[in-house]
């Protein structure tokens, strides 16, 4: 059974519709979720409306904060 985790990042506007920027996609029979997990990965870029591709742009030199996301084997879920 192949799984993949999929990590959705969108660009949130209050006022009008929200763009999806980019995605990262884990399979899940790659990892072993008994163990802590550290890792980076960089955003892909997805299709948008009408296919045209949208760009992601590093936006590291601009300030936007990192996430780090931990996903424990717990009841308590995924931490972020």
């Amino acid at each position: 059974m192949n799984k993949t985790l999929v990590f959705a990042i969108f660009d949130f506007d209050r006022f009008s519709k929200h763009d999806q920027i980019g995605e990262v996609k884990v399979p899940l029979c790659t990892i072993d979720l008994a163990q802590t997990i550290e890792e980076w990965r960089e955003l892909v870029s997805v299709e948008g409306e009408g296919g045209q591709v949208l760009r992601y742009q590093k936006l590291s030199h601009i300030g936007i904060p990192s996430y780090i996301i931990g996903i424990r084997t717990t009841a308590e879920g995924i931490t972020l």
